[in-house]
């Protein structure tokens, strides 16, 4: 296993809003979500996407309606953390973030897999060397394989990102720090011990 930095950034932005009229409500909603997605494809080092939307109603203690309520989310997506930072920065006037969640990227973690995968099948072959010397036997073969890999725990890692470009003019841009994703990868496998057993 090995702790491998988060490289890919995901900031959900978020705006609630309420009214009494549904309507008008889910209009005004659908036009800054609309506008600030609009806004958010023109960058494009930081790939964007409509999120979570939902309309509710408030009620009293009898249950009848008193006003509407809406949320509307959009999600930003990249790998540059100094753009989506910088971009975070630039639409939180008309949302507001709401959450920040760091990953491994899918390429990340299977070149990282790849090479672990090398370090295991050394370590099994050694193993395998070590148990048919032990049991005084010449050689051995592989007679079946299991291979299985993980990367789900997470710990902190000291890294402040802070963007420093003019595009950060309408709000300053998110202070980001991502933290270290742990891939395993597990080998194992039977072996037939080869040779004349040595008494």
């Amino acid at each position: 296993s090995s702790d491998v930095a988060q490289d890919k950034v995901e900031i959900t932005l978020a705006k609630e809003t309420e009214g009494a009229d549904q309507a008008q409500l889910a209009d005004q909603l659908n036009k800054v979500l609309a506008s600030t997605l609009a806004a958010a494809k023109r960058n494009t080092k930081v790939e964007s996407r409509s999120g979570n939307y939902r309309v509710w109603a408030n009620t009293d203690r009898n249950g009848k309606i008193t006003g509407w309520r809406g949320r509307a989310e959009l999600v930003l997506e990249s790998k540059d953390f100094v753009a989506a930072s910088t971009l975070a920065g630039e639409l939180s006037q008309a949302m507001a973030v709401s959450n920040i969640n760091f990953s491994l990227s899918r390429e990340a973690r299977e070149a990282e897999e790849q090479r672990l995968l090398q370090e295991a099948a050394k370590a099994f072959g050694v193993r395998a060397t070590s148990a048919a010397k032990a049991f005084g036997f010449g050689n051995y073969a592989v007679k079946t394989l299991d291979l299985s890999g993980s990367g789900t725990v997470y710990s902190p890692r000291p890294m402040m990102v802070r963007a420093a470009s003019a595009a950060a003019k309408m709000a300053e841009a998110l202070p980001l720090e991502a933290g270290k994703a742990t891939v395993t990868v597990s080998v194992r496998g039977t072996v037939e011990l080869l040779g004349t057993q040595q008494r």
